[in-house]
């Protein structure tokens, strides 16, 4: 369906619904391990209503939470949003969106066929078709993404001559979670809230306006079109599924086992030497050990090590809680949102690291974080610290991992899931890994260690050794564009507003966009726990990573003109510092601008 705003113009070619051209294996639609390449179309497909753009958009104005898969509409229940195991903002970000490429690459094809068959409420008709140029459905702006989720409701204005409010019905409002504010007053009007409306979800597109957006949309909906068959050729081709033990994890969990038996021979070591050096050893041991497992945990959050959700979530609570002290939960939670939303700045938590980093000048805004939900402040340490970013950037990334306690240890207390989630018993269990790790490595490894000195010597040793994880997974983003919109370009001249304008791109077409891989020879993909290949990850997250060099050998035939970025390591880390290095010159410069207007230097006297 063309969409509403333009519906009298010329249609490029014949409406056409949806329908899955490149039917997936029904091993595929049917497993409970493997993805779903295709549309799975419930038995009651044909008696769905359709429905129009602007009764979509009323009704996500409504508050319903309204996914789209075309050509089905879902309707999440908000129930769902505190018992989804991927977390709620993964979904709340694609409210009145096309999700089908992330359905179907994070979903397994019973998830999509019983479950989320049963929200379908509706279907939509869009032309999704290759020979007609097909510009498939526009996304629409989710409510987080302009800043009004929950969705405000209006304020109540009671004025003098206004009948008196009910405290009863007053009482319920509260009891209904209902957000209305009642001010009393003298006959003057009080400010009003701001009101979602239905332009502010689908602003206004004119056909004449196609031509100054940036990017086309009867291409990024071809590249969706592409992706699909591209998901179904790794399919056909057995890359979806975990390779031979042999050829997998069988080499791994040797140097996993070398790497812990190192530790505790070098700790031993140590204890009998009683050598500063000694325990460095030692640490260095344990650190690299870590370093090794938490590519593992890797897996597991991304459901790769099995394909079964129960059994790879419980080895994440081993390997990172009971092992690491870190929170699977909170990785899950957190690196899910990273994957949808790459590289945009309001949305993406893996780049959200005011005051040490600033990858963009975006940053020096202030800009409100829909994933802290609170705003990221340029403030006078930031303005301070980040001129010197890019000499700092090692430094800092060496004591990462004392973030990442700071982060998972908030996440587990501050952001419980619900009773009826399967989170609520793997938080508990959570709970129970962390104080194991305390025990373990707080009052057994460190507290047999003798001297403070040592202890700490010991702690930080061990924590460093594991930076260069830390510079591996910001490395393939930091470098790499933010926006759609060129920077030479200003998003004012544009007939949309920002924040729809960037959700006009397609989910192959921003992975490849932000992504880059690192290039290396095999026999060092070990070092990199597969996050060298960035690109078949993002595109596909739960192919096994032992899978992901030939699935990036079928994606650059595939790539579909879009340019496949790599680097070998040492050229990612000066791309990386390149672009820190920029960003604080522009805040030195910003500085200097603002120490000579205090002084009135900025001004000209005549």
């Amino acid at each position: 369906m063309a969409d509403a705003s333009v519906a009298s113009a010329p249609s490029p070619g014949p409406s056409k619904a949806a329908t899955p051209s490149h039917p997936a294996p029904p091993s595929s639609r049917d497993s409970a391990r493997l993805t779903c390449p295709g549309v799975p179309l419930p038995s009651n497909y044909e008696s769905l209503p359709v429905l129009s753009r602007p009764a979509i958009a009323e009704r996500i104005t409504r508050g319903e939470l309204l996914v789209l898969h075309p050509p089905l509409v879902y309707r999440v229940p908000h129930a769902w949003l505190n018992l989804h195991p991927g977390g709620h903002h993964s979904i709340l970000h694609y409210v009145g969106r096309d999700a089908s490429c992330e359905i179907e690459a994070y979903h397994t094809g019973r998830t999509v066929q019983q479950r989320m068959a049963r929200w379908a409420v509706g279907r939509v008709e869009v032309d999704d078709d290759d020979e007609t140029l097909g510009e498939g459905w526009r996304d629409m702006t989710p409510p987080i993404q302009l800043g009004m989720w929950p969705i405000p409701l209006p304020k109540i204005t009671v004025t003098a001559s206004s009948p008196p409010v009910s405290p009863a019905k007053s009482r319920s409002r509260l009891a209904t979670t209902t957000t209305a504010a009642v001010e009393a007053s003298s006959g003057k009007a009080t400010e009003e809230a701001r009101v979602l409306t239905p332009a502010m979800v689908d602003p206004p597109l004119a056909r004449e306006d196609y031509a100054a957006l940036p990017l086309t949309p009867s291409y990024q909906a071809h590249l969706r079109r592409s992706h699909k068959r591209l998901h179904e050729r790794i399919h056909a081709l057995g890359l979806d599924t975990p390779p031979p033990f042999l050829a997998g994890y069988g080499p791994s969990l040797v140097l996993y086992s070398a790497l812990a038996a190192l530790s505790v021979w070098a700790y031993r070591r140590a204890q009998a030497s009683g050598s500063a050096w000694d325990w460095v050893l030692a640490a260095v041991f344990l650190g690299a050990f870590w370093h090794q497992i938490t590519f593992v945990a890797h897996d597991t959050g991304h459901t790769a090590l099995t394909g079964d959700w129960w059994t790879d979530r419980l080895w994440g609570v081993a390997i990172a809680d009971f092992m690491g002290g870190l929170s699977i939960g909170w990785w899950c939670d957190n690196h899910n949102v990273h994957h949808l939303v790459t590289n945009a700045p309001e949305h993406d938590p893996d780049i959200q690291h005011l005051p040490f980093f600033a990858i963009s000048t975006r940053f020096l805004e202030g800009i409100r974080s829909t994933y802290y939900d609170r705003l990221l402040v340029f403030d006078a340490f930031a303005k301070k610290l980040l001129p010197h970013q890019h000499k700092l950037y090692y430094v800092v990334m060496s004591f990462a991992r004392f973030n990442l306690f700071a982060l998972s240890y908030g996440f587990l207390l501050t952001r419980w899931p619900s009773r009826q989630s399967p989170l609520f018993k793997l938080r508990l269990l959570e709970l129970v890994g962390i104080a194991c790790f305390w025990t373990w490595f707080g009052r057994g490894v460190l507290g047999g260690i003798p001297g403070m000195r040592l202890r700490l010597l010991y702690l930080v040793v061990s924590f460093a050794v594991t930076s260069p994880l830390h510079v591996q997974i910001v490395l393939s983003h930091f470098s790499q564009p933010i926006s759609i919109v060129p920077p030479s370009s200003s998003p004012a001249s544009s007939p949309l507003p920002p924040s729809s304008l960037e959700l006009l791109e397609s989910h192959p077409h921003r992975q490849l966009r932000t992504t880059m891989d690192v290039s290396c020879p095999p026999y060092l993909d070990f070092l990199h726990g597969g996050l060298n290949f960035q690109t078949p990850h993002h595109l596909f997250p739960r192919i096994p990573r032992f899978r992901f060099r030939a699935v990036a050998r079928v994606i650059e035939r595939w790539h579909e003109g879009l340019e496949y970025k790599k680097m070998d390591f040492v050229q990612g880390n000066r791309s990386v510092l390149g672009v820190l290095r920029d960003v604080g010159d522009q805040v030195r410069l910003l500085a200097k601008v603002a120490e000579k207007e205090a002084r009135g230097e900025g001004h000209h006297h005549h």
